[in-house]
């Protein structure tokens, strides 16, 4: 039998170094310590420790620092993934939220036209009118609806009422651009 001596320097003893590992070469070889051999180290399960020329077993804890680095790697990967898709999502949320605001400003300025229309044509109502917006609001189709019920005598007065409709729109139904908002007021005349 042969006998192979592991051995570390005393500054860097990893795993079992210092420990005697025996390989049976032939069965002819007897265990008389005579016949021992000393064999340099080149099996496959050694490696050279550091700070030494002597080669040393590998124990379990070599690799640990690597699958740590790499388990390491994939959180802040997932991390940086999700914080990219939140970042996406909340400015998306944001120019929707925008695009809603603008749209009911339109709408807003629907009423305000159909009103001014009744108000001041003497009680005029078209039954539908495509108003063209300007500025900010330009890209808003705005459409205002007009029904006319009445008169209605109350006392001695008589009053008729106007339903006004407006709905401001911009993108395509079904996308994600797409908003609408649609406002309605009553006025007695």
């Amino acid at each position: 039998m042969v006998r192979q001596a592991a051995r570390c320097s005393s500054k860097a003893q990893f795993g079992s170094c210092g420990n005697t590992i025996e390989n049976s070469e032939n069965s002819e070889n007897s265990e008389n310590s005579e016949n021992s051999v000393a064999l340099p180290h080149k099996t496959l399960s050694s490696v050279f420790c550091p700070l030494s020329s002597d080669p040393c077993p590998l124990s379990s804890e070599h690799g640990f620092s690597i699958v740590s680095a790499i388990f390491l790697l994939v959180v802040l990967s997932a991390m940086g993934a999700f914080m990219l898709t939140f970042s996406n999502v909340q400015q998306m949320t944001s120019a929707q939220d925008l695009q809603g605001a603008k749209a009911y400003q339109a709408a807003r300025a629907g009423i305000d036209w159909g009103a001014y229309q009744i108000l001041q044509n003497g009680g005029a109502c078209a039954a539908s009118v495509a108003v063209p917006l300007g500025g900010n609001l330009s890209g808003f189709a705005l459409t205002v609806n007009c029904t006319r019920y009445g008169p209605y005598t109350e006392g001695i007065s008589t009053v008729t009422l106007y339903q006004i409709t407006a709905t401001a729109r911009s993108g395509t139904l079904g996308s994600t651009t797409y908003v609408e908002r649609q406002l309605q007021a009553t006025i007695a005349h």
